[in-house]
């Protein structure tokens, strides 16, 4: 049986200008891409993996440095039992300048640096592994991968590529032209959420999510090979996600119903993008831009979008009917004389009386 690990699109050194958060917060992240590297190594040691796919853009070729390809080195190194193949893709292209040419690698390390179609072969195993390395970021032609197989052989094809077509972008494919490929496994990478297009091809997605714009969880894919019998699966190996969610508010929620349903969310070691969504009273809708700070404690970090609509709804029903809304207060002084129990009173029959008007949306 043949185990390997496929797993792509780490971007070590991405700078994440353009994510919102602070720079400490796009320091750990950058640190978090190194940690998962070195789990997913640990974990395919642990399952006996023979072999670890790196299908491109293991590295950001603008802010990568010689001393960072030297940590990397260090780190293959460190696992001197595991075949690690490596096919270069668009933001780490094994061009003139790629740093892959100034750091010789460990022996057990297979680097493609042909930019047209090419093997590794490993005897012992039957096995035969396919690949290419983009020599430019931004090449003219698409690379074509279909192959002479050797049946005799395992044959798996590392392709770093979109799936389906995408304009402008040389690499795309067709994913009925892949299925009709003869390869036992397709291991994919570009793509930054796990995706599925058969049991033989598939993206691992983005081993540690980098922004909300990416999968809210990060990971690799195990694949046990035994003939023609195939098993495919996801494991997540990252240490925080990033989680968009809605929090629906109504108007008579006070701002400590509101922090519940936000605290009910809560989990420290994630990031969270929250949008608020409901008719809220005017004076609730003041306090949320304090919500973030008073939360802070409570996450690890915190977004609120407020998408509320802020609506008196005494003033608005007291516009429509005023004589109406004089015999409602009228009659509720009539009832009590505690200010507090009146002013709950009316707010509670506006409800009653907006919700007739508007129809109720809750």
């Amino acid at each position: 049986m043949i185990r390997l690990v496929q797993m792509a699109d780490l971007h070590l050194g991405r700078q994440l200008f353009s994510t919102g958060y602070p720079a400490s917060y796009a320091k750990e992240r950058r640190e978090a891409a190194w940690h998962a590297l070195k789990t997913a190594f640990a974990f395919a040691e642990e399952e006996k993996a023979g072999y670890f796919l790196l299908c491109g853009d293991v590295y950001e070729s603008d802010y990568f440095t010689l001393e960072d390809m030297l940590r990397l080195r260090n780190v293959f190194a460190g696992h001197p039992d595991l075949k690690i193949l490596i096919c270069c893709g668009n933001h780490d292209p094994y061009d003139e300048d790629s740093l892959y040419r100034l750091v010789e690698m460990p022996g057990h390390v297979q680097l493609f640096t042909q930019p047209d179609l090419h093997f590794f072969e490993f005897p012992k195993d039957r096995l035969r592994i396919y690949g290419f390395s983009w020599t430019s970021s931004s090449p003219a032609d698409r690379t074509e991968v279909s192959a002479s197989l050797d049946d005799q052989y395992t044959n798996i094809l590392m392709l770093h590529g979109s799936v389906p077509t995408e304009p402008g972008f040389a690499n795309s494919y067709d994913a009925l032209e892949l299925k009709e490929l003869k390869y036992d496994y397709i291991a994919l990478g570009h793509i930054h959420e796990p995706k599925l297009l058969s049991e033989r091809i598939a993206y691992s997605g983005i081993p540690e999510p980098m922004d909300f714009g990416e999968a809210e969880g990060g990971g690799l894919n195990l694949i046990h090979l035994d003939g023609s019998t195939l098993h495919r699966s996801w494991q997540s190996i990252a240490s925080r996600e990033f989680r968009r969610r809605e929090v629906h508010l109504e108007y008579m929620d006070s701002e400590g119903d509101a922090m519940t349903k936000l605290l009910a969310l809560a989990e420290p070691k994630h990031f969270y993008r929250v949008t608020l969504l409901g008719e809220v009273s005017p004076s609730l809708k003041e306090k949320i831009p304090l919500w973030e700070k008073a939360l802070k404690d409570s996450f690890y970090y915190l977004e609120i979008l407020d998408r509320t609509t802020g609506v008196d709804q005494l003033e608005e029903l007291t516009k429509m009917d005023a004589e109406l809304m004089e015999l409602l207060e009228q009659n509720l002084a009539q009832l009590t004389q505690e200010e507090e129990l009146r002013e709950m009173a009316l707010q509670l029959a506006c409800r009653a009386l907006w919700e007739q008007v508007n129809g109720d949306e809750n």
